[in-house]
C-alpha cells in the first residue's frame, strides 16, 4: 500500500462528493489521494513499531519510488555496489544533493525517510534491535538519497551510529559521489 500510494501522482481535479443533503461538501480526486498519502505518513511510526523489518522495506521502497515520481530521479542510472557490514549493498546517484538540500521544502521522500531516521533514534545505542534495522536499512536502499539520511544522522549521535555505519565512510561510491560526500566528511 505504501509503494502504490506514494508512486502514483494523483492529478485529476475532478470533484468528489461527501455528505449527503443537508451538508454536500465537494473535493477533489487530487486532494482525497493527499489525505490517503497523509494518513499512511500518520501511521508510519505505529507501523514500524508493530513490523520493523517490513516496515523499513516498505518505506525506503515508497521513499525511493516518490523521489522517484515526484523528483524526476532517473532509475535508469547505472548502480554501483560497496561492502557494508559485510553483505554487498547498492548505491544508485540521484540528485539528491539539490532536492534534499538544507531549506528545501519536505517532500514524500523526504518525510518517510525522517520517519525511519526518527525510528532509530528511539532505538537504544549497542542493541540488537537497531543493528538489526540498519541491516534492513541497508538491504532495501539503492537510492544514494537513503545513504544521505544515514550519513546526516550519524553524527547527531556519533557514539551510537559509528560502530553500524563506519563502512559507508570507506565505500567508494558514497565517497565519490556530490549526493554523499559532503556527509560523510562531515560524519567523520
Amino acid at each position: 500500500i505504501y509503494v502504490t500510494a506514494f508512486t502514483h501522482v494523483e492529478r485529476s481535479e475532478e470533484p468528489t462528493y461527501v455528505g449527503g443533503i443537508v451538508l454536500a461538501l465537494t473535493s477533489t480526486r487530487r486532494q482525497d489521494f493527499g489525505l490517503a498519502q497523509y494518513v499512511l505518513l500518520e501511521d508510519a511510526p505505529r507501523f514500524l513499531r508493530a513490523q520493523p523489518a517490513i516496515a523499513i522495506r516498505a518505506l525506503i521502497q515508497a521513499a525511493t519510488s516518490a523521489a522517484i515520481a515526484h523528483e524526476g530521479v532517473d532509475d535508469a542510472l547505472p548502480e554501483e555496489t560497496f561492502e557494508f557490514r559485510g553483505k554487498r549493498v547498492r548505491y544508485r546517484q540521484d540528485h539528491s544533493h539539490f532536492w534534499d538540500a538544507p531549506g528545501t521544502v519536505q517532500e514524500d521522500a523526504q518525510k518517510l525517510l525522517a520517519i525511519i531516521l526518527a525510528y532509530l533514534t528511539e532505538l537504544p545505542a549497542r542493541s540488537a534491535e537497531l543493528a538489526v534495522a540498519i541491516d534492513v536499512v541497508a538491504e532495501s536502499a539503492v537510492s544514494a538519497f537513503v545513504w544521505r539520511g544515514l550519513l546526516k544522522t550519524g553524527p547527531r549521535d556519533a557514539a551510537k551510529y559509528v560502530p553500524l555505519l563506519h563502512d559507508l565512510l570507506a565505500a567508494e561510491p558514497v565517497i565519490s559521489h556530490p549526493e554523499t560526500a559532503p556527509e560523510a566528511a562531515a560524519f567523520l
